[in-house]
């Protein structure tokens, strides 16, 4: 297994409602702790297996009960007593535009 200090992405601290599909069906709401371009870590008790494959549902808005989702086909990589790290395994030039607007706005909040 990688050692996780070796990861190539920065992950930004980062609260956001998920939603796990997988063949089973949706679970959560939850939240994430941190989200790279590479992945994000979510916290929950309800852990799915290591390897197991997923739709993560991020909701990317903003304001109350409004739900913008974005999807990325991704791959449970570790668990933990307090969540799971994914990674996303295919994302388009839109997602990828916007995960990256979200971690630069993130960024920018906390040095505000």
């Amino acid at each position: 297994m990688p050692n996780r200090g070796d990861r190539v992405q920065r992950r930004i601290n980062i609260k956001k409602q998920v939603w796990l599909r997988t063949k089973e069906g949706t679970t959560g709401p939850f939240f994430s702790k941190d989200i790279s371009l590479s992945g994000i870590f979510v916290e929950t008790t309800e852990t799915l297996p290591p390897k197991t494959k997923c739709i993560v549902e991020i909701n990317i808005a903003d304001h109350g009960d409004t739900k913008n989702l974005i999807m990325l086909k991704s791959i449970v990589m570790r668990t933990t007593e307090n969540g799971m790290g994914i990674r996303f395994v295919e994302m388009d030039g839109k997602i990828f535009s916007c995960i990256t607007n979200i971690i630069a706005e993130a960024e920018q909040a906390q040095i505000d």
